[in-house]
């Protein structure tokens, strides 16, 4: 159960320093919960859906799986509500394509500046989620 308003974000990737510098960046916009696998994503992914609370973003690191585009498929079928945000540190124009047509909300390179972060999770935020057909 949520016990405060703030959006919920569920941050899957493995990347230790960017793990801790985006959950002190977004600690005053969101409540961060960061998990290290895949399997630990969808896991927690399942769990807040069958006790009625939901993750508005999850945010996932291109390096946590072999396959992004259907890690996108099969977070939207456990959650079509969210927004799913792709991270890389190696952006690809090619695969930004192919991720928003998966369905994610935005595909951001990673970044170590705050106030460039911040901004792009308040964008994404103010929009609604992504459906598809």
């Amino acid at each position: 159960m949520k016990l405060d308003n703030k959006p919920h974000l569920l941050l899957i990737s493995a990347d230790s320093p960017w793990l801790s510098f985006f959950d002190e960046t977004l600690a005053c916009l969101m409540t961060v919960e960061m998990v290290g696998r895949r399997q630990e994503g969808l896991d927690c992914l399942r769990r807040s859906v069958s006790s009625g609370d939901g993750y508005e973003v999850v945010v996932v690191d291109v390096g946590t799986t072999a396959d992004i585009l259907a890690f996108i498929h099969e977070i939207l079928s456990i959650t079509p509500d969210s927004r799913v945000v792709v991270v890389t540190a190696a952006p690809d124009w090619r695969a930004a394509r192919d991720s928003l047509a998966a369905g994610a909300s935005n595909y951001l390179t990673k970044s170590l500046n705050r106030q460039q972060t911040l901004a792009a999770f308040r964008d994404i935020l103010s929009k609604k989620p992504r459906r598809m057909p």
